[in-house]
């Protein structure tokens, strides 16, 4: 059995790592996040945050290999899909660069 736990602490060591590097990459969204709050864009804020969590949580279940209150990484995956696509869109809005406010309005509601 010492080769088993050589295997076992093996199959550990690399999907601490692997967990190491999707979450701190997943940490690159802090500096946007924090932009986002300083202009008190609040729904933008809502998904950004929601897609840095659900990201997060997505790796942190994939490389681990187990679920998360009883929710696979296969769904947060969907979730941060979804969220991933629709902080695109926020961010053509902004990059739009209209001045009128009831118009930003229409296209991120």
């Amino acid at each position: 059995p010492p080769r088993l736990i050589v295997v076992v602490l093996m199959g550990f060591a690399q999907s601490f790592v692997s967990f190491i590097l999707t979450t701190t990459t997943t940490l690159s969204f802090i500096p946007s996040i924090k932009l986002i709050r300083g202009r008190r864009r609040h729904f933008e804020l809502f998904v950004a945050v929601g897609q840095a969590l659900t990201t997060l949580l997505f790796e942190a279940t994939s490389s681990l290999n187990m679920s998360f209150m009883g929710v696979t990484s296969n769904s947060y995956h969907h979730v941060s899909d979804i969220l991933t696509e629709t902080y695109v869109c926020l961010l053509a809005i902004h990059l739009l660069g209209l001045r009128d406010e009831d118009v930003m309005h229409v296209l991120r509601y």
